[in-house]
């Protein structure tokens, strides 16, 4: 039972892992962000104005799989924490 524990506590971290990281690279701005980003600060510069922002990237997603992946990684720590824990 110990060593069954052991086990899907770390298959359960792992995938938390992997979903954490693919929930962080989701939430990275892309290159169009970056772009308009770069033009309105130059914007700024030459006249004071800012370009309205008419590109605005949805980040739900990438929210959800965050919360997840910590949700995933906390469960698999807590049978991790339970297998080396004795019982009788």
């Amino acid at each position: 039972m110990k060593q069954e524990k052991l086990i899907v506590g770390l298959i359960i971290t792992a995938v938390g892992l992997f979903i954490l990281f693919f929930g962080y690279q989701k939430i990275q701005p892309d290159t169009i962000e970056t772009g308009i980003k770069s033009l309105n600060e130059f914007s700024k510069s030459i006249g004071g104005e800012e370009i309205p922002e008419f590109y605005k990237k949805d980040k739900s997603d990438a929210i959800i799989l965050l919360i997840l992946g910590s949700i995933a990684l906390i469960t698999g720590l807590w049978f991790i924490l339970k297998s080396g824990k004795q019982s009788n």
